[in-house]
């Protein structure tokens, strides 16, 4: 799943959550989904533990903590929230 800004779908103070999967071949899709491919560059991959409900905690520390003492600079490329066969909700 990733998040993204989108101006032409949303507000600039707001943001589109998309669920979605990875594929291996590009080809059409169905009348109302949307096909995305998400660019090559380097990308900062952070674990997040713990409750949903404490995600917030995880965004501030990357946004908060890490970004400013990190060394690069934030491009505005689309956030990957990345969920695999461990992801429970409880």
């Amino acid at each position: 799943m990733f998040s993204l800004n989108n101006p032409e779908i949303t507000d600039k103070s707001e943001f589109t959550y998309i669920a979605c999967l990875e594929v291996h071949v590009l080809a059409p899709v169905p009348s109302g989904m949307t096909q995305r491919t998400i660019l090559s560059s380097k990308y900062a991959v952070f674990t997040h533990k713990g409750s949903l409900n404490n995600l917030k905690h995880t965004y501030n520390y990357i946004y908060g903590v890490w970004l400013p003492e990190c060394g690069y600079e934030l491009d505005e490329l689309d956030t990957i929230e990345y969920y695999d066969l461990t992801y429970s909700v409880m």
